[in-house]
């Protein structure tokens, strides 16, 4: 499970503990870290809940049909 870390600027492109923050939005991999950096500087915690990091679901792929075709059987007259 990972968390967004939200600073109170909404501008905020940086590094803190070694985390990219964009807009003001970072993301831990590591709960306690992250809980840990937030509760030691005063930021906001979201939990992330399915779906990947980012929070984007994962698109589902689609079955590929296979080819029915013969090219492979083709005869040269």
């Amino acid at each position: 499970m990972a968390i967004k870390i939200k600073v109170s600027n909404p501008n905020f492109n940086g590094f803190r503990a070694g985390i990219r923050f964009y807009n003001g939005v970072g993301t831990f991999e590591d709960l306690v870290l992250g809980k840990r950096i937030a509760e030691e500087l005063g930021y906001k915690i979201e939990e992330i809940t399915g779906g990947n990091v980012d929070g984007k679901e994962t698109p589902k792929k689609t079955p590929s049909k296979k080819s029915t075709s013969k090219m492979g059987a083709l005869k040269n007259d």
